[in-house]
């Protein structure tokens, strides 16, 4: 799903969403758009702290720091610098290139340019609004000019002004188009989420109205019908492997104690044992698992 997910991005945008060009350079990408990964994914991945950094905490920020339901304390993390990347692993690792002006993944897709009929018409509305802000914001008084003057001044044509049928219909299409957008920005939310644990399956993707075409709800969002996450598990292992089951309403998740990311492995809502391989490959490790969901 993460791989559908990007592609689906690249059909629109027209380039790759995360063009890494090294291991550190791909990580930051996924980052600066979607954000950090969860803690979890972090503390169980044998090669995390190859990127990341345990946040250091004064005395003050320790005993106010939040707890779990467990009482285990939650740790804070950070993505290394480049300067400290290229320290620790004696590596000369450069900046990737900019292909979006935007960093976060809602920014880039609803920025992005619009089609050309419509971005004529949004053109034009703004320069309509610029001109008659500029126009009332102008003096209105102006030098008295003699007759001889006045006909011997060029006159000009104004430019055309879209009929209100036609401004009508494109800004019905304006709309439409930003509408669009933001329920693909939902999507790909939904199938990019780096919790391996919270991602769409195919099914769930299926349901949604970029797919089936059904009204998006901007404002309460959608979430596949019957979902329920819970998670729920115990399980022992070391060395990036180990074994473990789990169950919840929905998702079943399943992980052993040092178990590496690529291992990670949760049974559908059929029950069937399913893994990962995405962000968590990043992270390294390997590992086996079973999951049940109810």
């Amino acid at each position: 799903m993460w791989s559908f997910g990007c592609i689906i991005a690249e059909l629109f945008l027209g380039l790759p969403l995360f063009p890494g060009t090294s291991e550190f350079n791909q990580l930051t990408r996924i980052v600066d758009m979607l954000g950090m990964p969860p803690n979890w994914m972090i503390e169980m991945g044998k090669s995390s702290m190859n990127f990341f950094n345990l946040q250091q905490q004064t005395h003050q920020q320790q005993q106010q720091q939040q707890l779990t339901q467990d009482g285990k304390i939650v740790n804070s993390y950070s993505l290394k610098s480049l300067a400290q990347y290229s320290q620790e692993h004696h590596t000369n690792e450069k900046p990737g290139k900019d292909y979006f002006h935007h960093k976060r993944l809602p920014d880039i897709i609803m920025s992005y340019e619009l089609p050309q009929s419509l971005r004529r018409y949004h053109a034009s509305s703004h320069s309509i609004s610029s001109n008659s802000n500029s126009s009332s914001n102008s003096p209105s008084k102006s030098p008295s000019k003699s007759p001889s003057s006045i006909s011997s001044t060029p006159t000009t044509t104004p430019a055309p002004v879209p009929a209100p049928t036609t401004s009508r219909i494109q800004q019905s299409q304006l709309e439409k188009e930003m509408h669009n957008r933001k329920c693909l920005v939902h999507f790909l939310q939904g199938v990019l989420n780096m919790n391996p644990l919270e991602r769409w399956t195919p099914q769930e993707a299926c349901m949604h109205p970029f797919v089936t075409d059904q009204v998006f709800d901007e404002v309460n969002g959608w979430n596949p019908p019957g979902t329920r996450y819970g998670l729920s598990g115990s399980g022992s292992g070391s060395g990036g492997s180990g074994t473990g089951t789990g169950s919840g309403n929905g998702v079943g998740a399943s992980g052993g104690g040092d178990v590496g990311m690529t291992g990670v492995t949760g049974g559908d809502r059929r029950g069937r044992s399913r893994s990962y391989g995405d962000v968590s490959g990043l992270l390294g490790g390997s590992g086996s698992g079973s999951g049940s969901g109810r």
